[in-house]
């Protein structure tokens, strides 16, 4: 279970502060990554309240539903995009069990993230793009995070 954060830290300070040690760790250079920090760090900060972020029930399993029929939909905002893009980065980094749990193929999940990112790099927010680009690493750093200092 993600460890508790205390009531006088702001979420996103503390995420970054982790994600910070993570890419010092692994000799990232996190001023280099400074764009794509600050957006995950905020990004993480809104699953520190699932029902909120999600404007629905949180149930673990569910999200894969409602992110099947986020994608599924004909005509998909940008925000769709984004959105379904952090869902998946963010349970394939803290809850990979719920995907083997329904058998989805994680692989195809990340693919759609990654190609979510880029079309919402391209169209609205520029950092998504950079994350895009290095998916692999960022979602290596969030689970190297989670591992080490949350859970």
């Amino acid at each position: 279970m993600l460890k508790r954060i205390s009531e006088d830290v702001e979420p996103k300070k503390f995420f970054q502060y982790y994600i910070v040690k993570v890419c010092d760790d692994t000799s990232v250079d996190h001023m280099e990554k400074f764009l794509q920090i600050e957006y995950l760090s905020k990004m993480l900060s809104r699953f520190v309240n699932p029902q909120k972020s999600m404007n629905e029930p949180a149930d673990l399993v569910r999200i894969i539903d409602v992110l099947k029929k986020e994608v599924e939909q004909v005509e998909v905002s940008l925000d769709a995009y984004q959105r379904a893009a952090d869902k998946i980065l963010f349970y394939q980094s803290f809850y990979p069990e719920a995907f083997k749990k329904r058998m989805l193929d994680i692989k195809f999940y990340s693919q759609a993230a990654k190609a979510f990112y880029r079309i919402v790099g391209n169209y609205k927010t520029p950092v998504c793009g950079l994350i895009s680009r290095e998916y692999s690493l960022w979602s290596f750093i969030l689970r190297a995070a989670r591992d080490k200092y949350w859970f």
